[in-house]
């Protein structure tokens, strides 16, 4: 039989399987080995004493069965467990709103969320983000799932509203980043300065989230 099997090179979707030729073969050289594995119902041949696996499954313990053959047949088969990680995606760390119009002249909260697209730091652990989920109170649906970097979404005057944003990969989705509540007006943090008795300066924030400044004399 073989010996020494090992995994190496593993990420989440792929691995590196070797393993050491029989010490006794019989007298006759050995031709090929048969691979066989669980649970994607792996069966290869190969001529080599290593052999790389692509496409796994994230998150999965596979079991690999090994077998040395040559003319006198297949000796024993020696077995191996190897595990594939797999994380959830990084959240992300802040969300802005803004309140906006549309074609329509309705009125509408822009979503944006930051960072994205995200970063995935550690690509042999974590796959690849698939979509975001938008979470607003009060709203139906509720949930809305996208893949852009942003979202806008039609709401009431003077409603509050809270949204919560998650990211989402094929192993699940990371912890829920949260804005608001937030209540849809058109002008918010209004503010007066430098009043006399003649004049005022008007601070406040529009639709597009910058800080205006209007002199009322």
């Amino acid at each position: 039989e073989v010996s020494f099997p090992n995994c190496t090179n593993i990420t989440y979707h792929s691995l590196t399987l070797q393993w050491n030729p029989p010490s006794d073969n019989g007298g006759e050289s050995i031709s090929h080995y048969s691979i066989t594995g669980t649970p994607d119902d792996i069966s290869i041949i190969t001529d080599t004493t290593m052999r790389s696996f692509s496409d796994l499954n994230p998150n999965t313990m596979y079991t690999f069965n090994v077998s040395a053959n040559n003319s006198l047949g297949f000796g024993e088969e020696l077995s191996i467990k190897c595990n594939t990680p797999g994380e959830a995606p990084p959240g992300f760390t802040d969300v802005d709103i803004c309140l906006d119009v549309d074609m329509n002249f309705d009125t509408v909260l822009d979503i944006k969320y930051n960072p994205c697209p995200i970063v995935i730091t550690d690509t042999n652990t974590t796959p690849p983000v698939d979509n975001y989920t938008v979470e607003i109170t009060d709203l139906s649906p509720v949930n809305i799932t996208t893949d852009t970097c942003d979202y806008t979404v039609p709401v009431s005057e003077g409603e509050s509203y809270t949204v919560e944003m998650s990211v989402n990969n094929i192993i699940g989705s990371s912890e829920k980043t949260t804005a608001g509540p937030f209540i849809a007006s058109w002008l918010r943090d209004v503010q007066v300065k430098d009043v006399t008795n003649t004049s005022a300066i008007i601070l406040y924030t529009t639709a597009d989230c910058v800080v205006n400044e209007l002199e009322n004399s």
